[in-house]
């Protein structure tokens, strides 16, 4: 009866504390679950739609700003616009940085998507979710009749494409340029928050009911408490070592623990297929063996001793099949009670492909400075020439009036002309030499070439052209094409002294979307490729990355320019081309070109500098404007002995001087492309909006689309190339002149 009592005085006690306790518990949970946490999630979605409609807004923004640069002059339209997208596409925000932007134009085309590069130009109206509801059209609906919305649609989820959730986007529409930005979330996200929220309480209150059995436990029986401690200890610890070791190995970067000596003590699986030892007996692996250089490595241990962490330290590891990485390891040493290092863990991220791309964009960056300078030398030297060649034919032209000897200027003639030569690789190099590009098959080219490369390769050297069928056309300027073939093919034969094998090939990357881009740009037509490949001495591994910089050569002693391959490279570059070399030292070279195909059939040209050698005089009168007084006044010279009335000014400020001076309009503008304060184009819109019926003509050593920056758009204009002489002066002003302004608008350009 009495231990029967007290078990009953112990329930009641228990019940006694416990009921009220849990009651309390549960009415707050139900609190909790049922009005705040419901409460809370609609709270979050709406400040989520918020928080969308602001970040459009703050893309909108964005879009005005480059919008009034381009109002106000500081911008080209297009430019505005393309750096506008660029930046709205590096834009990344939202859980995890995910969330993005992307463009549309309200005719349905997508003008920017950061991840779906592929759809940027397309039509986009019919596109459906996957629930069949035509979103993109929704979007145009919302900007044509509220200006900005929200649009409700199903889409995949951003980690899981197999997952479709509902996604709500903000749209707005920037009406200067029709287009449509746009952001959004996923309902998921705050799902995710809510049920993350829940959980955590959920774990709260069970707490709290286990800590109100465990109270009453302890009222009962102090011992079971004890116990009861104990079990939930052993509980908590192994799920938090599952937890641990779950992290472990699911993570994508490589974790180590190594002893002090180097030994490999523990690994995941990242940093095993990392360095290449996947099932393998980690107590065999020391690290250090991984490392290329020892004093490296040396240097590393060094400061994490001393230090006792380092973080994201540049290394260069060798994987067990003997590929080199970049990797940056993040390393913790870790000591014993009593103060002395035992072990050390670390963390090894793979940046190689980062490296790589870092090296291609520096090398990219030098070529194109370099590039930038040899255009202006070229630009100087032209001018220069252009002084000398006019001035010594019209010298030899006096000399063989009264019959002197011309052996001495025909001398300087010559030289003027190698010169000429020069400042042309140079432009070539630079990408701002004049080109006529046409479509051509690449294979006839090597066709027409094979004889000349068989005398010039000798009979030591066995050259194979395996040339694919039916490879389409490229567009390009057949000696230029010809000039790139012929430099590194002779290229090839200086790295084969002894003899060997030269194989030439052709072959088309068809259009699937995956291979045929070239600098980041996709070909529909597809990609043409020339392949260039020796069996000589190759390039060692420090030459390599300069082979392609003017002046650079490994010939001196042959007496090499050093500036073959730099005007192969420019060649290439200026017809959207893109050349790499693959080599070896001691296995050879190859030198892949890669082409856009097109569709139009290969065009029959007579060579287009083709000289007559016909001076033509005149009485019409023509305005010169040359910043460059040698050159201006050799030019006044032989348009004034040919017939020409001749006005003459340094500058466009001048030159618009004149103009209200002048009693009528000159029949031609002469002028030069590059002067200080205003180029020749904008000279030409002035003078046109003056003097309509007045011819324009360009001199220059550049090429007018380079250096006009679209500003030529609606002109017509004769072109004249630096340096030239009597002869292409008045041919080219003869021609300019005779030529009706109907006809001749219906081309804007004209070479030399």
């Amino acid at each position: 009866m009495g231990n029967r009592a007290a078990y009953n005085n112990r329930l009641f006690l228990v019940l006694s504390i416990m009921l009220p306790a849990v009651l309390t518990l549960l009415l707050i949970a139900g609190t909790f679950f049922f009005l705040f946490i419901p409460a809370l999630e609609t709270d979050l979605l709406q400040a989520r739609r918020e928080m969308t409609r602001e970040t459009c807004n703050i893309g909108y923004n964005l879009i005005s700003e480059y919008y009034q640069r381009y109002q106000n002059g500081s911008l080209a339209e297009q430019e505005a616009q393309e750096r506008a997208l660029a930046r709205l596409e590096a834009l990344r925000f939202g859980p995890e940085g995910k969330d993005y932007f992307w463009v549309n134009t309200v005719e349905g085309g997508m003008a920017m998507h950061p991840y779906r590069k592929d759809l940027v130009g397309t039509d986009m109206l019919n596109w459906e979710d996957p629930t069949g509801k035509q979103f993109i059209r929704d979007f145009i609906w919302v900007v044509r009749n509220q200006g900005e919305g929200f649009v409700d649609y199903q889409w995949q989820w951003k980690d899981d494409s197999t997952r479709i959730v509902p996604k709500i986007s903000y749209v707005k529409g920037f009406e200067p340029w029709g287009w449509i930005i746009g952001t959004g979330m996923y309902i998921e996200d705050i799902h995710q928050r809510i049920a993350n929220t829940t959980q955590r309480l959920a774990r709260v209150f069970v707490l709290i009911f286990m800590l109100i059995v465990l109270l009453s436990i302890v009222i009962i029986l102090n011992g079971l408490r004890i116990d009861k401690h104990r079990q939930l200890s052993e509980q908590a610890l192994r799920a938090s070592e599952e937890k641990f070791r779950s992290l472990f190995e699911t993570m994508t970067e490589g974790v180590y623990i190594r002893s002090i000596d180097g030994e490999l003590v523990e690994s995941n699986p990242a940093f095993q297929k990392t360095l290449g030892i996947e099932g393998e007996d980690l107590s065999s692996f020391n690290i250090s063996q991984f490392y290329s250089d020892p004093e490296e490595y040396k240097r590393f241990t060094t400061e994490v001793e001393a230090n006792g962490i380092v973080s994201n330290y540049p290394m260069k590891v060798i994987r067990r099949d003997g590929t080199p990485l970049h990797v940056l390891v993040t390393a913790i040493l870790r000591n014993d009670d009593e103060g002395n290092p035992t072990q050390v863990q670390g963390v090894v991220r793979d940046v190689t492909e980062t490296k790589e791309l870092e090296e291609r964009l520096n090398q990219s960056q030098k070529m194109e400075a370099v590039g930038r300078l040899a255009g202006g030398i070229a630009h100087d030297f032209n001018n220069l020439l252009t002084v000398i060649i006019g001035q010594s034919e019209l010298m030899l032209l006096e000399k063989e009036k009264i019959g002197e000897d011309t052996t001495h200027v025909d001398d300087v003639l010559k030289s003027a002309y190698r010169a000429t030569e020069l400042v042309g690789q140079l432009l070539a190099f630079s990408r701002h030499q004049v080109i006529v590009p046409v479509p051509m098959r690449i294979n006839e080219s090597l066709r027409h070439l094979s004889k000349l490369l068989h005398r010039t390769l000798g009979e030591d050297i066995t050259l194979r052209l395996n040339l694919q069928d039916e490879v389409p056309c490229i567009l390009a300027d057949p000696p230029q094409l010809d000039q790139v073939i012929l430099n590194l093919c002779i290229n090839s034969r200086d790295a084969m002294p002894s003899g060997g094998e030269l194989n030439v090939r052709t072959y088309l990357i068809p259009p699937d979307g995956k291979k045929n881009i070239i600098d980041g740009i996709l070909y529909d037509s597809g990609v043409v490729v020339l392949e260039i490949e020796d069996s000589g001495i190759g390039i060692d591994e420090e030459t390599l990355p300069h082979i392609f910089e003017p002046f650079y050569t490994t010939k001196l002693e042959k007496g090499g320019s050093g500036l073959g391959l730099s005007t192969v490279y420019g060649i290439v570059r200026k017809l959207n081309g893109q050349i790499t070399v693959q080599s070896t030292p001691g296995e050879g070279t190859r030198f892949t070109l890669r082409f856009p195909a097109i569709l139009s059939k290969e065009t029959k040209t007579s060579d287009i500098h083709s000289q007559e050698g016909v001076e033509n005089g005149g009485t019409e009168s023509i305005l010169v404007v040359e910043d460059d007084r040698n050159v201006r006044s050799i030019t006044i010279r032989i348009l004034r002995q040919f017939g020409y009335t001749v006005h003459a000014v340094e500058d466009p400020v001048k030159a618009l001087d004149l103009v209200k001076k002048l009693p009528e309009p000159v029949d031609l503008l002469l002028t030069d492309m590059i002067m200080p304060g205003m180029n020749g184009f904008e000279l030409m819109h002035k003078l046109r909006a003056i003097w309509p019926t007045t011819r324009l003509m360009m001199m220059s050593a550049y090429t007018p689309q380079q250096d006009g920056g679209g500003k030529e758009e609606n002109l017509t204009f004769g072109y004249l190339q630096k340096p030239f002489g009597p002869a292409a002066l008045t041919r080219k002003v003869r021609e300019i002149l005779d030529t009706s302004l109907e006809s001749s608008g219906k081309q804007k350009t004209s070479g030399a």
